[in-house]
């Protein structure tokens, strides 16, 4: 079974999600445990069970800060990796590419099961919705790129959170004094460095990359990961970061993974109101500024890279992501090349926002 198999337009049958499920159990009996970890991103319950202890470490580390009692879940997540376990992906399910055809939402929108290969996790993901839970599978933990370390189960906690009326975002998301802002653009843009430099500067962090939406009845930002995706370059400019990095020998090929939880925990909100929408903008001069612009050129940083990201998600973000920017006043973050004083025009203009 390769990535590489050529897509099948067959129904998915309803027996490979009972197949799909029981490899999992299998998996936890041949590891002789379950590693649970509860949490929650916003008003959502989650439990993790990890199949023995190998991908716990790296999964859920990026979710320590959102970790909770434990209790009843709303959601349960299950995981498991054949390396560790010994229990491998059944031959019987359908070819990576029938089930990465058929986890597109314009095909499946009329179902309570949901999957997909590789996009945008790197493994197989099933989520049902009927019973509230996810199914989570890939190869090796030893060998998780930084993208599944920093990001991992996206796509289960986008479809589970889009039924609850919020929208997983490819945007970077900050705090001071109570009051939020997101981060909006494509990679290479500024968003990330921007969060970065703002909790170095001693703003919250809410993420760099990845957080969700809430819009009713207020819009609000719930973090998701606290897992900084630094390159190399981003390394010599925050070396602060560096003692964090949980991925050191993969840093130069990929990028490095800076584990912000407990360290920084006292600038980890869970959540925060929104006051503004920012789209940086890389400009060389030495001041940084910040100007009003309207909700179609925040609409246009943040739309295209959050629906190419999240492709096997549901569709109806980009709608939400509209309301998004005629609700929240929307400015231009023209990024100086003095990084310190990026966090402090940031934490003045949020001082100023009124209540």
């Amino acid at each position: 079974m390769t990535p590489h198999s050529t897509p099948q337009t067959a129904e998915i049958p309803d027996s490979a999600q009972e197949i799909f499920e029981e490899a999992y159990f299998r998996a936890a009996e041949a590891s002789g445990s379950v590693v649970s970890m509860p949490f929650s991103i916003g008003p959502v319950r989650f439990t993790f069970e990890f199949a023995g202890h190998a991908l716990g470490p790296r999964l859920g580390a990026p979710f320590e800060h959102l970790r909770i009692e434990d209790g009843a879940a709303d959601i349960t997540i299950r995981a498991w990796d054949t390396e560790s376990t010994g229990v491998q992906l059944p031959e019987t399910l359908p070819t990576p590419g029938s089930v990465y055809a058929q986890s597109l939402p314009a095909m499946r929108e009329d179902s309570d099961v949901r999957w997909a290969y590789f996009r945008p996790d790197p493994g197989l993901t099933l989520f049902d919705s009927r019973t509230r839970t996810g199914t989570y599978w890939v190869p090796a933990a030893s060998s998780l790129t930084y993208g599944d370390i920093a990001g991992g189960f996206r796509a289960i906690i986008a479809w589970a959170m889009a039924e609850r009326r919020m929208q997983f975002l490819h945007s970077a998301a900050v705090a001071h004094e109570g009051k939020g802002a997101l981060i909006v653009g494509a990679s290479g843009s500024g968003k990330s460095s921007t969060a970065l430099a703002c909790l170095l500067g001693g703003l919250e962090y809410l993420g760099d990359d990845h957080c969700l939406l809430e819009l009713e009845p207020d819009p609000m930002v719930h973090s998701i990961y606290a897992a900084a995706k630094l390159h190399d370059a981003q390394l010599t400019r925050f070396p602060n970061l560096d003692p964090f990095v949980v991925n050191r020998e993969r840093v130069a090929p990929e990028k490095g993974v800076a584990i912000l939880y407990p360290s920084f925990a006292h600038l980890l909100p869970r959540t925060r109101p929104l006051a503004a929408v920012f789209v940086p903008k890389i400009t060389g001069e030495s001041e940084t500024t910040i100007e009003p612009i309207g909700p179609a050129a925040a609409l246009a940083a943040l739309a295209p890279s959050t629906l190419l990201q999240m492709a096997s998600a549901d569709r109806g973000g980009l709608s939400a992501m509209a309301r998004l920017v005629r609700r929240v006043p929307c400015y231009g973050l023209k990024l100086g090349t003095r990084r310190e004083e990026i966090s402090s025009t940031i934490a003045r203009f949020l001082e100023s926002v009124a209540e």
